[in-house]
């Protein structure tokens, strides 16, 4: 049988080994098995409240490593419940500022932020050395439960009382403490890394991952927010210029998000801008990419290499359409399709046979139409939006409400409207409300509805 005075000596050694295991840096999964088989060996010779105490706060300290060094989610969160209940034993016992810290430092792993001040609040009140100025701490908690006021700047009179004539350490702190007062979190980040990398390479007992792990938080929300309000202002804005500079913004941050360079393409499309979309499109061809997202891709490479087919004819198709554009819109239908029928054949562009498609929309012949408006979508890319909205009205104005049913599922489906937010619903309920405000318009002006007229022998 051990003797008391054998006892002690042997707990100290085993508190010792343990100790010294779980403040190692580089301490692995297997280091805290051995510590765990020392503590252990404590428990048997413990003899009073207080050294069993502390056995109670190293367990915590060891689970709390641990969770840090395990890789399986499950394994962290079964180490982090094992720390807090042997904190929670420590207290019971004896009220320490060990057990406090460590509950503080498992309340910020679970981002249960207003327990983290509660706990903190209590290691201040039981921490008779101040080894801590906890102002930058408090500040870090407030802002991240939402809680923002200017903070006055803050001058530490200490740091740690033991390293107070550490000069590069108390430097770094301050800078740090000045960084987070002018919302300069990155850079707050920055000082608070060296700080740790001066502790360690000093082997002082500091540990600054609270308030680092802290900071990264805080910047993890702002980051977030801030890229819902680009977002927002993104999708606000009207001028494609602005839009391609905050997508830009915005693919610096989130390279991996399929959307913003879809959007990123739609927006120089807005421009009349094709050159960009090869390589935006071989970016993107290097992201893990789902089925739809293919499909989008394969059709944005054949709207790209349509326009750089006929971009050496661009000007004499402007001209073209122009031209057609203005008969028609003065009356002279012979005229307008003779301009589209040129184009067509001069340039072989497909975008003239949406163009023929609505001039005979607009004029009544609603067969002629459909008959162009389907032509286009089997060659044509680029106005495929439109054309697909008027091949419904064309539809719906030969009461052919089935076959404008289908329609509006194949645009639903090629125009990839469900990335857009759209929904079949919302969109069958637009195309409605698209018809309808047409179909007012056209009362009035007194225009009457020609449903199946004979195409005139010169426009065939």
């Amino acid at each position: 049988m051990i003797k008391e005075n054998q006892a002690i000596i042997y707990l100290e050694m085993y508190l010792y080994k343990a100790k010294k295991i779980i403040i190692k840096r580089d301490c692995t999964l297997e280091d805290l098995e051995e510590a765990a088989t020392y503590l252990n060996k404590c428990k048997y010779l413990v003899n009073n409240d207080d050294k069993e105490t502390r056995i109670d706060v190293w367990f915590g300290k060891l689970e709390l490593k641990r969770s840090r060094l395990s890789k399986n989610e499950l394994d962290k969160k079964l180490s982090l419940k094992n720390a807090k209940d042997s904190f929670f034993m420590a207290l019971n016992k004896k009220p320490t500022p060990s057990s406090y810290y460590g509950l503080f430092k498992i309340a910020i792993v679970e981002e249960d932020w207003k327990s983290a001040k509660t706990y903190l609040e209590e290691f201040e009140k039981s921490d008779k050395k101040r080894r801590y100025n906890f102002v930058l701490v408090h500040q870090l908690l407030d802002v991240s439960m939402g809680i923002e006021d200017e903070y006055p700047l803050v001058r530490s009179e200490y740091i740690f009382s033991k390293h107070i004539e550490y000069v590069p350490l108390k430097q770094n702190y301050r800078l740090a403490e000045e960084s987070f007062c002018n919302k300069q979190y990155n850079k707050c980040l920055k000082h608070l890394l060296v700080c740790q990398k001066l502790v360690n390479m000093k082997s002082l007992s500091i540990d600054f991952s609270p308030l680092i792990l802290l900071i990264n938080k805080v910047i993890e929300v702002k980051n977030t927010c801030a890229i819902e309000e680009i977002k927002t202002k993104i999708l606000k804005s009207n001028n494609s210029g602005e839009k391609i500079v905050l997508i830009r913004q915005l693919l610096k941050v989130k390279p991996d998000e399929v959307d913003l360079y879809f959007l990123l393409i739609e927006s120089y499309m807005e421009l009349g801008v094709y050159s960009c979309i090869p390589d935006i499109l071989s970016e993107l061809l290097k992201l893990d990419l789902d089925e739809l997202s293919l499909k989008r891709i394969r059709y944005y490479e054949n709207l790209s290499r349509e326009q750089f087919q006929y971009s050496g004819k661009i000007i004499s198709i402007f001209n073209d359409i122009k031209s057609g554009e203005e008969n028609a819109a003065n009356g002279d239908i012979q005229q307008a399709y003779n301009s589209f029928v040129c184009g067509l054949k001069n340039s072989g562009y497909s975008v003239f046979l949406s163009k023929l498609g609505d001039l005979f929309y607009s004029n009544g012949y609603y067969i002629q139409a459909e008959q162009y408006y389907l032509s286009y979508l089997t060659t044509g890319y680029e106005n495929q939006f439109n054309v697909y909205v008027n091949l419904y009205k064309t539809y719906r104005r030969l009461s052919n409400l089935e076959r404008a049913s289908l329609i509006a599922k194949e645009a639903f489906t090629n125009l990839f409207l469900s990335t857009k937010g759209y929904t079949l619903e919302t969109w069958y309920k637009q195309l409605e409300a698209e018809y309808n405000l047409e179909l007012t318009n056209d009362e009035s002006v007194d225009k009457k509805v020609k449903t199946m007229q004979e195409i005139p022998s010169q426009l065939t």
